[in-house]
């Protein structure tokens, strides 16, 4: 129990700071629009199309939160195939109800991160064929379709396995509620629908930015929450495990 809790502990951690830089990067990239909307519209003639010069100084703008974006996607990947999947599964051994919503992370977020890097190598190399038509440029542009659908189907197909994975872990927390008695899991798992919902909501227009860094400051309280409940339940004083199906 209290290994299991400690590891939930660091996940919950690594989310938070995850989140925070993810945050940071996005204030960083919300004066872009109006940087290129002063740029184009008053420094670019009318007469021409923005050119390679005009361009750069606005893409070397985007290097700052890009890697901070980066940054925050490697900081979360560490956190849940590091820290949040292993605690699952020793928690699981502890509680044998756990187990379900333990095998749904692993086949959701494992399977996520493999049909992922393989869309992505996929999309990489439909792209590269079509900046490179050869002498049989029908048959290149099949190949790249072939390889561009195939890369976008695999792109759904993970995004399908993660929200798998993200079930299973809300599962995961509304169990540890019940087996620990610590209402702040159940409270986690609550805020992390709200916050799924808000980004949904975030598509509308105009609520759009709005919308979507409340659902980041409501997804950092739900996982500080989880850090908060994962310190307490690793004091508690572990039972004695139960196995599935007793």
């Amino acid at each position: 129990l209290a290994e299991g809790m400690r590891l939930l502990r660091r996940a919950a951690t690594l989310k938070l700071v995850a989140a925070a830089i993810g945050i940071a990067a996005s204030l960083l990239m919300l004066p872009l629009p109006l940087a290129a909307l002063l740029r184009w519209g008053l420094a670019v003639p009318r007469h021409r199309p923005p050119s390679p010069a005009d361009v750069m100084p606005l893409l070397a703008t985007l290097l700052a939160p890009g890697l901070m974006a980066l940054a925050s996607l490697i900081v979360d990947a560490v956190a849940t195939y590091g820290f949040l999947i292993p605690s699952s599964t020793r928690l699981a051994r502890w509680r044998g109800e756990l187990a379900t919503s333990s095998k749904l992370m692993k086949v959701g977020y494992w399977g996520a991160l493999a049909a992922g890097l393989l869309a992505a190598a996929l999309l990489a190399a439909g792209l590269l064929q079509l900046l490179s038509l050869g002498a049989h440029p029908a048959w290149s542009l099949g190949a790249a379709a072939i390889l561009l659908l195939s890369g976008v189907g695999l792109l759904l197909l993970a995004l399908l396995l993660l929200f798998v994975g993200w079930v299973g872990l809300l599962l995961f927390l509304f169990g540890l509620s019940s087996s620990t008695g610590i209402r702040d899991f159940k409270t986690s798992a609550i805020l992390m629908i709200m916050a799924a919902a808000i980004t949904l909501l975030a598509a509308l227009p105009l609520l759009s930015v709005a919308m979507a860094f409340a659902a980041a400051a409501i997804n950092m309280v739900a996982w500080y929450l989880a850090m908060a409940s994962a310190g307490r339940g690793a004091a508690q004083q572990p039972s004695a495990p139960q196995q599935q199906g007793q």
